[in-house]
């Protein structure tokens, strides 16, 4: 069974190296790596160069964001099973095969997904997250963790492939629709990648959750409860940070620490 491992680059030059080697370095053997780049200016073309021999398809040109690079990867595609990891995060060892025996093992699902490690910038200090029980259950909180995620290609050719419109949500348009659509997922309890905060939906936030509220109304969530959702995370959320900042810069740290320790259980201090 041929999996197509898309990896999308701008200016990636940082952690590609990692991601790449995450890539190749898998012990399944029938693997179809296609780098999509937005036409990088710093030393990303040259790792890329570096690793040709192991990538089957490449390509370095103008795109119109995040969408349309995978989508462009996505048609570039010649895998049954397809897989997208971004330049900033990484394969767990054996995540691969585990994803297609998953698939091997229950041939009617369309996706395959689990757990994702958490990462700070500087890749250290990490903690797990795993993906909500009832995928679609809430309207805010993305139905399973983009980076863990294999989709059979012919979900993509039957439901499409992701919305240029959303900028920052794509992804969690595309789960949404599937999900509305019938596809079925199947969650492996196991890390399969690894993923730095900091990408763009952390640094656009409010963006972020505009898009989210526009999706949730689009896929007939009750209003009320969307905007309430919608009122709490473009005002409460950024309150929270700048009231944590505040109390680290003023000497009372530990207010903030308490805070994070009863709200936050599961992150480490250095997030």
């Amino acid at each position: 069974m041929l999996v197509s491992i898309i990896t999308i680059t701008f200016n990636s030059e940082k952690h590609l190296e990692q991601t790449i080697q995450s890539v190749i370095g898998q012990d399944y053997p029938d693997i179809e790596y296609i780098i999509v780049d937005g036409g990088s200016t710093d030393g990303t073309l040259d790792i890329i160069k570096k690793y040709e021999k192991k990538i089957a398809k490449w390509v370095s040109e103008p795109d119109k964001g995040i969408a349309d690079a995978m989508n462009k990867g996505i048609r570039m595609a010649s895998g049954e099973i397809v897989g997208i990891i971004h330049s900033d995060d990484y394969y767990e060892p054996g995540a691969i095969s585990a994803a297609v025996k998953a698939f091997a093992e229950a041939p009617g699902i369309g996706v395959v997904h689990g757990d994702l490690r958490m990462l700070n910038v500087d890749g250290g200090a990490s903690y797990i997250v795993s993906p909500p029980k009832n995928p679609a259950s809430s309207a805010w909180e993305i139905p399973v963790l983009h980076s863990t995620v294999f989709v059979r290609k012919a979900i993509y050719d039957r439901h499409g492939v992701f919305d240029l419109s959303y900028r920052i949500a794509m992804d969690h348009d595309l789960f949404l629709r599937y999900i509305k659509n019938g596809v079925k997922f199947h969650y492996i309890n196991r890390v399969i990648a690894a993923m730095r905060l900091g990408g763009l939906s952390y640094r656009q936030q409010n963006e972020c959750v505009r898009e989210k509220k526009r999706l949730a109304l689009h896929y007939g969530y009750n209003r009320l409860g969307v905007y309430g959702g919608y009122l709490y995370r473009i005002s409460f959320i950024p309150f929270e940070q700048k009231a944590g900042l505040f109390l680290r810069k003023t000497g009372f740290s530990f207010i903030a620490k308490l805070y994070r320790r009863i709200f936050y259980p599961g992150v480490p201090k250095e997030f």
